[in-house]
């Protein structure tokens, strides 16, 4: 991404990648408009530089609909780039935001995103994404109910990090990993609320997570959609960010390559057990054998240090 070059950011909101500042020929899309966001900032208690750094937005509204909200205000020309952190997980109907994509970019254009980790936030003990649940909603995109239950989904297995002192997380770096301190709510409250926003006409909308993944569940993710023609797209590049709370991936079209059905499926056995391998190496279980490991290391590297010694004695001898 170099300045000068023309793509869409998606809801940069206090720190975007590509600022018109530095000259890039950016168009900024977000579900709030610029005030609006500023007036969010300022509730946080966000500095006024940072306030006052907050990018204009060109067009208001849901990324779900990049297509239809871009060519909606007359944009017709393609892009070189499409960035996003923090927004995919939230969309309703990730299909169809891809084929926007598709259809935005120039020949050789990518998109480029930030995911949050499941492993390392509030969607824990939620089970990774797979292609049955973005298929389902993209048939169900207009349901009127998708977004109380999206809430319910969240709501019934949202993790919190608390510490014996009462500080508490709701996403965390690797290294403050501690699974006994992870803590769900009771479920009838969380019911409750769900059956009031089925009785509410019409339903409010919802904007957290949707979606949940581990890098090898994205991948997964997009090996399918890929193969089964739902996308072009091919993931170039998958890389955890420092303390994995995130990973970052790069998309770019792709004309379809053929896949036989025995290297299809070898490839998903492969990340299925990658997926089962990320899980398994968070949990307390695995930590506590890490750390048996890292003193018996200790205690063997001590152990060679004395034979050595002993073996210089005998040799002097």
């Amino acid at each position: 991404m170099l300045p000068g070059s023309r793509g869409i950011e998606i809801g940069p909101w206090r720190n975007p990648v590509a600022p018109k500042r530095d000259g890039f020929q950016t168009l900024v899309i977000d579900i709030l408009s610029t005030e609006d966001l500023r007036e969010k900032a300022r509730r946080m208690n966000s500095p006024e530089d940072q306030v006052a750094g907050i990018e204009e937005v060109d067009i208001v509204g849901d990324a779900s609909r990049l297509l239809e909200l871009v060519r909606g205000k007359g944009g017709m020309d393609r892009f070189d780039w499409i960035v996003s952190s923090h927004n995919f997980e939230h969309l309703p109907d990730p299909i169809r935001f891809l084929c926007d994509c598709e259809n935005l970019l120039k020949p050789g254009g990518f998109v480029g995103m930030i995911i949050p980790d499941k492993r390392y936030c509030f969607d824990r003990f939620r089970c990774t994404t797979n292609i049955a649940d973005l298929v389902r909603a993209h048939h169900d995109s207009e349901s009127t109910t998708a977004a109380a239950f999206a809430m319910f989904a969240q709501q019934a297995l949202q993790t919190t990090l608390v510490f014996p002192d009462g500080t508490e997380y709701l996403s965390w770096p690797q290294d403050i990993n501690h699974p006994k301190y992870l803590e769900t709510q009771d479920i009838r409250a969380k019911y409750e609320r769900l059956k009031k926003r089925l009785a509410t006409n019409p339903v409010p909308e919802f904007i957290g997570h949707r979606w949940q993944f581990s890098p090898a569940a994205f991948e997964l993710a997009m090996l399918d959609l890929r193969v089964t023609g739902l996308t072009n797209f091919v993931l170039e590049e998958i890389v955890s960010t420092q303390g994995c709370q995130e990973f970052a991936v790069r998309l770019r079209s792709s004309a379809a390559i053929e896949i036989s059905p025995e290297e299809c499926a070898k490839r998903r056995s492969e990340l299925c057990q990658r997926i089962e391998d990320e899980s398994a190496a968070v949990t307390g279980h695995c930590l506590q054998l890490e750390n048996e490991l890292t003193i018996t290391r200790a205690e063997l590297a001590e152990a060679k240090a004395l034979l050595a010694r002993l073996d210089g004695f005998q040799a002097n001898e």
